[in-house]
């Protein structure tokens, strides 16, 4: 006779086994959830404290070690982590202590390709350390979890930087002939920078352009002479560089427009600003002494003949219709501020509705000897007749620059002392 009642036990057994073993997997699947969640949260946090690090780094110059500490762990905190409970700990590395950012004298090719201007000082290094306790691994001896993450942030500082690659003389006429230095015998004598057309470079075959200190021609679609002159250590001409969409890209790169909500005063040949305002208005006076101080010039408009002078000054133009002459002996002895807003800008004006409406001459004889950005974006500026400009450590930026004549135009530049548009800090994740 057969006892099948044996069989039926061992199969209890064996059903009992595996509701252990199953109830044992589902445990530490339980716990490995936990502890992959623990990790989720920790790298937010981590990613969080270093972008806060970073922000703190930046508005803060001279933020201590143990202030930056501080702000990661305050983040912590409010990412659900205590620093003070013996089971997390953050760690602060500025520069990071290991990894690809931690090279300053020598860091992986792809960082370089990433960041051109690698300072490694400028990434922030977050580590977090978190245990997260198990519920049912104690039974397979594993009482605990530990998870490790990482986060580096870059903190780049606001900086100031030099308009169209510290290019001398730039045209922005995204069509035609951005600079174009035409017939007679007129010779550009440019030191410092170069020579950028947002379209098209034309030197005709009489005119000739002299260029120093191993700066090139730069044209977006084509620079074609007869040839150059002067030192070049570098390509001459250099065709297909990036284009500046007008005006858009142009816009940004202004100095801040002022309220024009002044009013010049005029004592015998010397205007002076209204204190207090921004931006006093006035009119350009044939040879006047403007007093240090920012400009609205309603009316650019005439024939000048006179030196006009003025120290620390900056002209913003807002007229948007004009022919401005400087004739026979007319010339213009103007210095940028040296410092504030519009350190380094001497003229300058907004977009026009219309390229060319604003037209600046330099005829006859005429000289002009700035110190400081002139900087119109609609306008055409053209040297004439036998005119010698002489821009002392000056950048002329207009819609199209040309000239057509005999004189000699002079252009030295020097990037300490014309306008840099402040660029805006940056924090990003790095890694």
């Amino acid at each position: 006779m057969k006892h099948k009642h044996t069989e039926r036990g061992q199969a209890i057994v064996l059903i009992a086994l595996a509701i252990v073993g199953l109830v044992g997997l589902t445990g530490l699947s339980v716990d490995m959830g936990m502890s992959f969640a623990n990790r989720r949260q920790a790298q937010n946090a981590a990613d969080n404290a270093a972008l806060s690090t970073a922000l703190l780094a930046i508005r803060n110059e001279g933020a201590t070690q143990s202030e930056l500490e501080a702000k990661a762990e305050d983040i912590m905190r409010a990412n659900g982590f205590n620093p003070d409970d013996g089971t997390t700990t953050i760690t602060v590395n500025r520069p990071p202590a290991d990894g690809p950012y931690s090279n300053c004298s020598n860091p992986p090719q792809e960082v370089r390709d990433q960041y051109p201007e690698f300072d490694c000082n400028e990434f922030i290094q977050i580590i977090i350390n978190t245990e997260t306790k198990t519920f049912f691994a104690p039974v397979v001896g594993i009482n605990q979890t530990a998870n490790r993450v990482e986060a580096v942030a870059r903190a780049k500082p606001p900086e100031n930087t030099i308009l169209f690659d510290g290019a001398a003389v730039v045209g922005l006429a995204p069509n035609g002939n951005s600079f174009e230095a035409k017939s007679a015998s007129t010779t550009w004598h440019i030191n410092g920078g170069g020579i950028f057309g947002n379209y098209n470079v034309v030197r005709h075959k009489n005119s000739t352009v002299d260029m120093q200190s191993g700066y090139c021609v730069t044209a977006v679609n084509s620079a074609y002479t007869g040839g150059w002159t002067g030192a070049f250590p570098c390509t001459p001409v250099i065709e297909g560089a990036p284009a500046y969409a007008y005006p858009d890209d142009i816009t940004p790169l202004l100095p801040p427009i002022p309220a024009c909500n002044g009013t010049a005063t005029v004592n015998g040949n010397t205007v002076s600003p209204e204190a207090g305002k921004d931006g006093s208005v006035a009119a350009f006076i044939d040879g006047a002494h403007y007093e240090p101080g920012l400009y609205c010039i309603n009316d650019a408009n005439g024939n000048f003949h006179d030196t006009m002078t003025g120290t620390d000054v900056t002209f913003f133009i807002t007229d948007t219709n004009f022919t401005f002459k400087f004739n026979g002996g007319g010339s213009m002895a103007f210095q940028a501020p040296t410092s504030g807003t519009y350190k380094g800008m001497l003229m300058f004006s907004d977009i026009t509705p219309t390229p060319c409406t604003q037209n600046i001459h330099y005829r006859g004889n005429g000289g002009a000897e700035n110190i400081g950005t002139v900087f119109l974006p609609s306008a055409c500026i053209d040297g004439r007749g036998n005119s010698e400009a002489h821009n002392i450590r000056s950048q002329i930026i207009g819609y199209r620059v040309t000239s057509n004549g005999t004189g000699d135009l002079y252009v030295t530049f020097n990037p300490d002392d014309n306008y840099k548009p402040p660029v805006p800090p940056q924090i990003e994740l790095a890694e």
